[in-house]
């Protein structure tokens, strides 16, 4: 866990898509460093990400439309939604960022 803690930091980015094989198990975020981890690090830092990182995280498909990934960040409460190929392979994540770029590009 100290290692994904430190590529937060390192490459300044708010989360970390968790897969095996190419299949999406989770996603480690600020948040879950936050409220899991912040206060016990020391006690923590040398076990698994996958002790603390959000499981079987909502997703949206590529091919579904961008709404998807707006409507499950605003029901889900998740700032950082996977997206998935059709064979349930990781292709990218829709963030706040990317969605005000893509608003901005297309409205």
């Amino acid at each position: 866990m100290g290692e994904a803690v430190r590529q937060l930091s390192r490459f300044h980015i708010a989360c970390l898509l968790v897969a095996v094989e190419g299949k999406l198990v989770g996603v480690f975020s600020d948040r879950d460093v936050l409220d899991k981890v912040a206060l016990e690090y020391d006690a923590v830092k040398d076990r698994p990400v996958s002790d603390v990182m959000t499981t079987s995280p909502v997703h949206v498909y590529e091919s579904d439309p961008a709404a998807a990934a707006l409507s499950v960040m605003a029901v889900s409460g998740h700032r950082y939604v996977p997206i998935l190929n059709l064979d349930d392979r990781l292709v990218g994540i829709a963030s706040p960022q990317r969605v005000a770029s893509f608003l901005q590009r297309y409205l």
